[in-house]
């Protein structure tokens, strides 16, 4: 593939994931396509290690940036065996984790601008509710389901993979019983 069109390619996703993070698309305009999900994984997994970093050093970066990961994918494909729609799986899984990207890029960068006149954490909310409404949104569309319901499932999906990923860090020794991070 030549650098124009792979250039192309990403300019098309990105403009997709944008759209569908604007709640303006679904996640069936999405290619079919492993390398572009690989691509969008990579790119999450990377967001996510160097978010925390500094903080936590390489080994609790990788686990905080892998697991909600993965348990978005087995809830995903839980829900989507369930009502029967498994090959729906690769779109909304490259949605789901395509719009956190994009939105992630897009709060991190208001969250630093705002946090020197201290609306740091005013971002932080936003960004929370935006992701859980375009989850939501993603659900709707991908499921076929009404807009509360999809809005509903998506806080459900959300809060479960929060929920989860909690007692993983804990197994994994990550988390103190206070709930603190270890350094």
């Amino acid at each position: 593939m030549c650098p124009e069109a792979l250039q192309l390619m990403i300019y098309r996703i990105f403009k997709q994931l944008a759209d569908i993070s604007f709640l303006r698309d679904s996640p069936e305009s999405l290619p079919y396509h492993h390398g572009a999900l690989a691509i969008v994984l990579i790119l999450n997994f990377a967001w996510r290690f160097v978010g925390v970093l500094g903080e936590l050093g390489p080994l609790w970066s990788s686990y905080i940036a892998l697991v909600p990961m993965i348990l978005m994918a087995i809830l995903l494909q839980l829900l989507l065996k369930a009502r029967s729609q498994e090959e729906r799986f690769l779109k909304m899984y490259f949605a789901l984790q395509g719009t956190a990207v994009f939105v992630g890029m897009m709060s991190w960068s208001m969250f630093m601008l705002l946090t020197a006149i201290q609306g740091g954490q005013f971002i932080f909310i936003l960004a929370s509710f935006w992701q859980i409404l375009i989850v939501g949104h993603i659900f709707q569309k991908g499921c076929e389901l009404t807009k509360w319901q999809g809005i509903g499932i998506g806080f459900l999906f959300m809060m479960t993979v929060v929920f989860f990923s909690i007692p993983v860090f804990s197994l994994l020794g990550g988390i103190h019983a206070d709930g603190s991070l270890v350094q």
